[in-house]
């Protein structure tokens, strides 16, 4: 979507906006509160932590993955694929790191088809069920531009660097 014109562009945005915006947002609060509190629970007691790796970096990708619909049992492959992704803003990343960065983009994107058909047949309150079904005068969001929205989401959403 980022690098489309309109119309394209347009028309993608007015989609996306019927499934991510603020009413969205706002009907996640409580979850999202819930993880807040859940990650400094886990740290009560303790003399000292990391409160970026203890905290402020778990938390994005575990709202993501819960607004995405990321199954609990996916959680630590999804975890691993995002925290790849992280590379793509490395512009000295190592073979290795550009292996790394490649096998999640391709795990991510078949964890989002696979969600996608599966959101199809089966809705749920998450975001890709939103994508699924959001809709303007018979239009519809293809599964390719929903896989690719996913992932803008999880890379906009857990990126240390602004997009």
């Amino acid at each position: 979507m980022l690098s489309l014109d309109d119309p394209d562009h347009k028309r993608i945005r007015g989609l996306v906006s019927q499934a991510f915006n603020q009413r969205a947002v706002d009907a996640f609060r409580r979850r999202i509160l819930a993880v807040a509190k859940q990650l400094l629970d886990a740290l009560s007691g303790r003399n000292a932590f990391d409160v970026i790796a203890e905290y402020a970096a778990p938390l994005p990708t575990i709202v993501i993955a819960q607004m995405l619909g990321v199954d609990a049992g996916d959680f630590a492959r999804f975890k691993h694929w995002s925290d790849a992704r992280s590379q793509i803003f490395n512009t000295a990343r190592t073979p290795e790191q550009s292996a790394e960065l490649a096998a999640a983009r391709q795990g991510l994107d078949d964890y989002f088809v696979h969600a996608v058909e599966e959101r199809r047949h089966r809705r749920g309150t998450d975001i890709v069920s939103a994508l699924v079904s959001a809709e303007e005068s018979g239009d519809r969001l293809t599964q390719r531009e929903i896989v690719v929205t996913c992932n803008l989401l999880l890379v906009a959403g857990t990126s240390p660097r602004p997009i």
